[in-house]
C-alpha cells in the first residue's frame, strides 16, 4: 500500500446499530473528502500492518474435510476504503454502496494472493466460497494488488474484503488519502468528525509513516 500520505483515524461506534454505524460512516466520509487536501476516504476495520481477524475459508465445491480450506485475512469495508488505501482494483470491481443495502448478495473483493491460492491459472471473477462454520455463500466480485496486515517479512497474506455490512463490527477505521501536510490536514478531518458526533472522539490520530516506524 502507499504509506506516504496515509491518514488514519479510529473510530468507536459503542451504543450504534448497525444502520446508524453506516450512516455516520457515510457522513464522516462525506465530511472528510470535503477537506482540503483529502483525496479519497473510507473505513475498515483494520489498519495496515496490524493484527487483523483470520477465518478459515472454503471454496465452493470442497468442504473442510476435503482439504481445501485455508486461512484468510477477512477485513469489513466501505466503499473508498481500497481508493484511499492505494491498492489497484486489478480485475472486476471494488466494493459500492449497493453492497451495503439489506438483502444485497453476498460479495468480497479478494487480493492476488488469495485468489493465486484458491484458483491458480483461473479466473477469480465469480468463484464463490463460504466460512467455517458460516453457510452464506460469497462472490467474487473484484480482485486487488496484495498488502501487508502484520509481519512485514511474512509472506503476503490471502486477504477477502467484504462489505462492512456483510459482517459488521463495533469499531471502524477511517483511511485518509492526503496531499500537502498531513498532519495539519488530519487536525481538520478530526474536528470536522467531531462537528458530526461530539461525543465520539477519533482514536489513534495519525500517519502511516508513524505506524510504519513502530514496527520496524
Amino acid at each position: 500500500f502507499q504509506v506516504e500520505g496515509l491518514g488514519l483515524a479510529g473510530i468507536p461506534f459503542d451504543g450504534m446499530d448497525l444502520p446508524e454505524q453506516v450512516q455516520y460512516m457515510t457522513a464522516a466520509r462525506e465530511l472528510a473528502l470535503a477537506v482540503p487536501g483529502v483525496r479519497d476516504a473510507g473505513f475498515a476495520t483494520a489498519q495496515p500492518l496490524s493484527q487483523t481477524q483470520v477465518r478459515t475459508l472454503i471454496p465452493e465445491g470442497l468442504t473442510n474435510q476435503d482439504g481445501g480450506s485455508s486461512f484468510a485475512t477477512t477485513i469489513p469495508v466501505m466503499p473508498g476504503y481500497l481508493d484511499a488505501l492505494g491498492l489497484e482494483v486489478i480485475d472486476g470491481r471494488t466494493i459500492g454502496p449497493d453492497d451495503l443495502v439489506e438483502g444485497a448478495t453476498a460479495v468480497a473483493v479478494v487480493n492476488q494472493a488469495l485468489a493465486d491460492t484458491y484458483w491458480p491459472g483461473e479466473d477469480p471473477i465469480g468463484k464463490r466460497f463460504n466460512y467455517f462454520a458460516d453457510e452464506v455463500v460469497r462472490e467474487v466480485v473484484g480482485v486487488t494488488t496484495n498488502v501487508s496486515f502484520g509481519d512485514l517479512e511474512a509472506p503476503l497474506p490471502p486477504v477477502a474484503y467484504m462489505p462492512f455490512t456483510q459482517w459488521p463490527q463495533g469499531f471502524g477505521v477511517l483511511h485518509l488519502r492526503i496531499e500537502g501536510d498531513g498532519p495539519t490536514t488530519l487536525a481538520v478531518v478530526r474536528d470536522e468528525l467531531l462537528s458530526l458526533d461530539a461525543h465520539r472522539e477519533p482514536q489513534n490520530l495519525l500517519m502511516a509513516e508513524g505506524l510504519l516506524s513502530q514496527v520496524l
